[in-house]
């Protein structure tokens, strides 16, 4: 397909709340209510331990999944919490991933302005590209679910790409496949906001960055190579001739087929999976707020 067919594909945007929050009204209610004091520790949980603190991250993730726009009311001062805790180097790096993946989720369900959850997620991956190479690719994806959808950020996004770039010479294997892919959400998200648009300037050097990791490298294992080349050949693919991406499925229990064929989709299935681990398969067969964001219609009665 070319550049007017990726226009109209079905691509992940930020959720609705008529159809799908209508639905989730009734159970929402008795969720929040049932669960008050898990509510109310969430609003402490700068203070909490680690441990305790990452448990009520996820918490207000899926209250997020369930709830939809109803809760956004409820999330501002998580966020804020959130946002120190992820530029806080003296938390554990598994709380402060959970941070900005839970950021990134909230962002694109029910926070209209996102902009500061996308510049704390900036400051972690931007600054500091000696430390963690989880937390910095685990916020270089958050920072990208969140900045790209809003066009108002499309200059932040632009201003960002050259920096992404030497992220793919990063040491950590999880840093470089996830600059690559950000690289080509970023030229995919471009190609679909602005007519004109040709491609970055540096093109030719991002490509030439991209074909090396493509080959062995003696620096790196056997596993790694293999992971790696795995990781950018779609990328390689999609900026050397700017069609569209290859297309994953994911079967929900034989009944339903989504299809990632898109990268913001694909990144947005991988946030939905660091969260819900093997329950996503139940969430989308039943979860409107879920259903919602990959863009099926609400589950049938009885499904």
């Amino acid at each position: 397909m070319g550049k007017s067919s990726r226009k109209n594909k079905n691509k992940v945007a930020p959720v609705d709340s008529t159809d799908a929050d209508v639905k989730a009204s009734k159970p929402t209610f008795t969720f929040v209510c049932r669960y008050h004091d898990v509510m109310s520790a969430v609003l402490t949980l700068k203070n909490k331990p680690d441990p305790e603190a990452e448990q009520l991250v996820t918490l207000m993730c899926l209250f997020t999944l369930h709830g939809g726009k109803l809760i956004t009311d409820l999330i501002f001062e998580p966020m804020s919490q959130m946002r120190s805790i992820l530029q806080d180097e003296s938390r554990s790096v598994a709380l402060r991933m959970a941070c900005a993946n839970t950021l990134a989720i909230i962002t694109s369900i029910c926070c209209e302005d996102g902009f500061a959850n996308g510049m704390a997620c900036k400051s972690v991956w931007s600054s500091k590209t000696k430390g963690d190479g989880k937390l910095i690719a685990t916020a270089l994806t958050s920072w990208c679910f969140i900045i790209l959808a809003d066009a108002e950020t499309i200059e932040e996004a632009e201003s960002s790409q050259p920096k992404i770039v030497t992220l793919l010479s990063h040491k950590d294997l999880d840093v470089r496949l996830a600059a690559a892919r950000t690289l080509a959400y970023l030229e995919e998200y471009m190609q679909e906001a602005q007519e004109d648009f040709v491609g970055f300037p540096n093109e030719d050097h991002v490509l030439n960055v991209l074909r090396e990791m493509m080959k062995n490298e003696k620096r790196t294992s056997k596993k790694d190579r293999k992971e790696q080349r795995k990781g950018v050949r779609d990328v390689l693919e999609y900026l050397e001739t700017k069609e569209d991406v290859a297309v994953e499925y994911v079967e929900n229990h034989g009944k339903e087929t989504l299809h990632l064929n898109s990268f913001r989709m694909k990144m947005a299935y991988g946030l939905c999976c660091d969260v819900l681990k093997g329950g996503i398969q139940v969430h989308l067969k039943s979860n409107p707020v879920l259903r919602n964001l990959f863009g099926w219609d609400p589950a049938p009665l009885g499904a």
